[in-house]
């Protein structure tokens, strides 16, 4: 992305993007194009848009943006992002809690969130996840889940995947290079990580087959839980993938486009398909709306002032543990899935 200023200061967005609506009222990023003086004000236009004169373009300086500016930036808005603001939102996420059609709804929270959460409310690891799963239980959610498990999987995964790679790239002597046959061929070396869909999505628009086939094939550990459960656990209950409404709490706001990808989404799951997690929040929305509903005395302040729900973890009980009726059972059943998912890998 450029900006693209003229001698006298104004600055105008010149993208290729075909999804782009608008832009902020005035781009909030530094600009290093030199402005006359009396024009200490850079203002963001679009090109073609009503006041922009002809000749505007005579003379202009070019200030470039990196893409640090850009992702730091909200001023685009664009129409997959405002898409995310409606389908991943705190209100989403009450309706789905809410809705008679889930039958099971289970909220999967990462390690990193559950620590910033923590770290926030002054309080330990297990305390903070007791409490949140009272107070998601309180919203209608049946369990609160670690998400330390499909990492652990993921890792094992990716691991086999890069064995598989080597071997291929590096055949022992006299297999004449029966190993790249096996199966298909793997991919090749150096094994790039895909968990980030930040970094997955800018290697899609702006690398493309120059890094592509080295990015892992293996799902995200958001994306693995959001399997288990929905595929491996759901049957297990008597349930089908769409009846299962899978919630994760991420500490990146990327998570959200991620569960978003088509890559993710079943359309055999019932009449309207199934997405492997079907929504996703920041550390930052739960804590937000924790605290609105403690504003509203819809939750009782924890320790040291932290708005959470005062429902502390049973003596007794695992480190991450929560305190929703079906936790433990769920946390079996997604364990005794992941055991069987890494056997078969093992096997393969």
């Amino acid at each position: 992305a450029e900006h693209v200023g003229s001698a006298m200061g104004e600055v105008k967005l010149s993208l290729g993007l075909d999804d782009f609506i608008s832009p902020s009222a005035a781009c909030v990023k530094p600009i290093k194009a030199k402005k006359q003086a009396g024009r200490g004000r850079a203002v963001l236009r679009l090109e073609g848009a009503d006041g922009a004169e002809d000749g505007d373009d005579d003379h202009v300086a070019v200030a470039k943006i990196t893409l640090n500016d850009c992702l730091a930036c909200s001023g685009c808005i664009t129409s997959s992002e405002s898409v995310l603001i409606t389908q991943q939102s705190s209100a989403e996420f009450l309706r789905r809690l809410q809705s008679p059609s889930a039958s099971l709804n289970i909220v999967v929270i990462s390690p990193a969130a559950r620590a910033a959460i923590a770290t926030h409310a002054g309080l330990s690891l297990r305390e903070t996840h007791g409490r949140l799963a009272g107070f998601l239980q309180g919203l209608g959610a049946h369990a609160l889940l670690d998400c330390g498990l499909a990492t652990d999987l993921h890792l094992v995964q990716v691991a086999a995947e890069f064995m598989a790679r080597y071997r291929a790239a590096h055949p022992p002597a006299g297999a004449g290079g029966a190993a790249a046959s096996d199966g298909g061929a793997p991919g090749p070396l150096p094994l790039l990580s895909s968990s980030c869909p930040g970094w997955v999505c800018y290697a899609e628009k702006t690398q493309g087959a120059s890094v592509l086939p080295y990015l892992s094939t293996v799902k995200s550990p958001q994306q693995i839980m959001g399997t288990l459960l929905k595929y491996a656990y759901a049957p297990t209950v008597g349930l089908a993938p769409q009846e299962v409404t899978v919630v994760s709490v991420m500490p990146c706001f990327d998570k959200k486009l991620e569960a978003s990808r088509d890559d993710f989404f079943n359309p055999q799951a019932g009449e309207e398909g199934a997405r492997d997690v079907d929504l996703v929040l920041s550390s930052a929305e739960l804590l937000s709306l924790v605290e609105e509903r403690a504003t509203a005395g819809q939750a009782a302040g924890g320790a040291n002032g932290a708005p959470l729900a005062s429902k502390p973890v049973r003596e007794g009980a695992p480190a991450g543990s929560g305190d929703a009726p079906t936790t433990d059972a769920a946390a079996a059943g997604a364990a005794a899935a992941a055991a069987a998912a890494a056997a078969a890998t093992a096997a393969a």
